[in-house]
């Protein structure tokens, strides 16, 4: 699409990109990612001053998108889109973009073999692994130079070879919310007007909202009016009841198993969300854009992808906050949040009953960038009794900044720690680092920027207790 004077604007695979008007077989420079978004955008264009989207927001059959962790909820009454307008600067200021791709995977190569070429240009931290899967053998190379594409040279023949690159740009916001937020409660705050929604059927095009005060519907006009209807209200608390259980807290982290009982483990932004999750007073995962969850846990919010997206394997942190947020979802293209401050005004972004006792917070999906980077601590053990050579469970690595882990253990010798990177999510694990700890040592590793992988694991050479805690700031 013409974006500016000079350039095109590019979607793929959730980034918008940069793409030159001059580019063609003889001249290939000038791709350059801008930043990372979640909606699910079909179509594109420049209209007067905006830039307008076609977006696929909600649809009423979830396809393959049904899992436990969202509990047995109703999915939207009716499906609906809406279009996005926005800034023509909107490209460049939504997240940071973090990306990975391969040159050869599980691939037969020939010593003096090339590569395709690999789009490398506007990254600031990138790397290579080489992988031989017939003899078990891994290293990282760090990728220098201006130049805009990589290609690879095999060094020996392989029958089963790989070689992956991750690329990124860090992420340079900081931890405060944007203003946009600031009209909904914190975690902290005894009082909050909350309440569960849901988007009606029947063509009705209105969102039902029950609170503890009654029952209230939103209409296209974004009026929110309380209506005397019980039994609508009744089907809404009952069709989107938020579950409880489906996740666990436990010392180490947030521990989530899957609908194929694979174990995935999360960091918490802060223990201040653990009893309201597990009193079933905040949601913890919904679906948000066409087979597209939004996984809220211990003041993180994470992008989900669907089951037939390989799900949790491919889950990103989005924003870490301090929120009391109810309920979320989606309605006409907005993303809606109950948990309101009860005297916050109606503006652009809250939404207000004609009686005040009810409110949303309403934007777009991709508005929760703005309340800042992802962080948070845990990791795969906390005083954890392990078996020798017994693997962790894997700890989401991916998308976070300035990362410490810290390992240590009970024993009176050295205990020689070995930690694994998931580079795809798809079980394509390296090695990283073996790291021997002292007793009595708390011994921290930083990752280099350059260091990207979807998951890490560990694994300990003696049976002991041990602590793998990492620290994202």
């Amino acid at each position: 699409m013409d974006f500016l004077r000079s350039r095109l604007l590019m979607t793929m695979h959730g980034a918008f990109w940069s793409f030159p008007k001059t580019f063609s077989a003889a001249n290939t420079s000038g791709i350059r990612a801008r930043s990372a978004y979640m909606k699910v955008i079909g179509d594109f264009t420049r209209w007067n001053d905006r830039l307008v989207f076609g977006c696929d927001d909600s649809a009423k059959s979830e396809f393959l998108n049904k899992r436990s962790v969202k509990g047995r909820i109703d999915s939207v009454g009716q499906s609906q889109s809406n279009l996005w307008f926005t800034s023509p600067d909107t490209p460049g200021k939504l997240g940071p973009a973090h990306a990975s791709g391969a040159v050869w995977l599980h691939d037969s190569v020939k010593a003096g073999d090339l590569s395709d070429p690999f789009l490398i240009a506007g990254w600031k931290h990138r790397s290579a692994w080489h992988i031989d899967h017939a003899t078990g053998e891994s290293k990282r190379v760090t990728i220098t130079g201006d130049d805009e594409w990589l290609r690879v040279k095999a060094e020996k023949d392989s029958k089963d070879f790989s070689v992956l690159i991750t690329l990124s740009n860090g992420d340079s916001r900081g931890s405060e919310p944007d203003a946009i937020f600031d009209g909904i409660a914190r975690i902290g705050d005894e009082n909050a007007q909350t309440g569960l929604f849901r988007p009606r059927g029947e063509n009705k095009r209105t969102l039902s909202f029950a609170t503890k005060d009654g029952y209230y519907e939103l209409g296209a006009d974004l009026a929110l009016n309380r209506v005397e209807d019980t039994a609508a209200k009744a089907f809404v608390e009952k069709a989107v009841a938020i579950p409880k259980n489906v996740i666990t807290l436990d010392e180490a982290s947030v521990l989530v198993v899957d609908d194929r009982g694979r174990r995935w483990r999360l960091p918490r932004a802060s223990k201040a969300y653990d009893g309201p999750t597990n009193a079933g007073d905040l949601r913890v995962c919904r679906e948000v854009a066409t087979e597209r969850d939004m996984l809220s846990a211990c003041g993180t919010f994470f992008e989900l992808p669907a089951e037939n997206a390989d799900g949790f394997a491919k889950i990103r942190p989005i924003c870490s906050h301090n929120l009391r947020v109810t309920d979320f979802g989606g309605y006409r293209g907005l993303f809606l949040m109950s948990g309101i401050k009860p005297d916050a005004k109606a503006g652009d972004h809250i939404l207000r009953s004609d009686d005040g006792k009810a409110a949303l917070w309403a934007g777009a999906i991709d508005d929760l960038w703005k309340l800042g980077k992802p962080r948070g601590e845990g990791g795969p053990w906390k005083t954890t009794p392990v078996k020798a050579n017994e693997k962790s469970d894997p700890y989401l690595m991916w998308a976070y900044d300035q990362r410490t882990l810290t390992l240590s253990h009970d024993q009176n010798e050295p205990v020689s720690f070995h930690i694994e990177l998931d580079l795809t999510g798809t079980g394509l694990w390296v090695t990283y680092k073996h790291h021997e700890v002292s007793p009595g040592e708390d011994s921290a590793l930083t990752f280099e920027p350059a260091v990207q992988g979807r998951w890490l694991r560990v694994t300990a050479d003696k049976a002991c207790s041990a602590t793998a805690q990492c620290r994202y700031e």
